[in-house]
């Protein structure tokens, strides 16, 4: 497992996955630690978009894309 740290300010500095999930953790009051992962395909690469909202849909998970993350933590944060 790799460490990765968050850029200041989240996805309003840089918009990649570690951004992300603390953006999450933020909004929802939590510690601003967290663990993320690459959903790898059966062709052993990275699942495209709409593969991961079909894997979702299909195991009954909530789908979250990147951009309504982005859009809800620049509202949190102008509160």
């Amino acid at each position: 497992m790799t460490l990765l740290r968050a850029e200041k300010d989240c996805v309003l500095t840089r918009e990649g996955h570690t951004e992300l999930t603390i953006a999450l953790l933020e909004m929802a009051g939590l510690e601003c630690v967290g663990i993320c992962c690459e959903m790898i395909g059966d062709d052993g690469k990275s699942m495209k978009k709409d593969q991961t909202k079909e894997y979702a849909d299909k195991n009954n998970h909530v789908f979250i894309s990147g951009d309504e993350i982005i859009k809800e933590y620049k509202e949190f944060r102008n509160q």
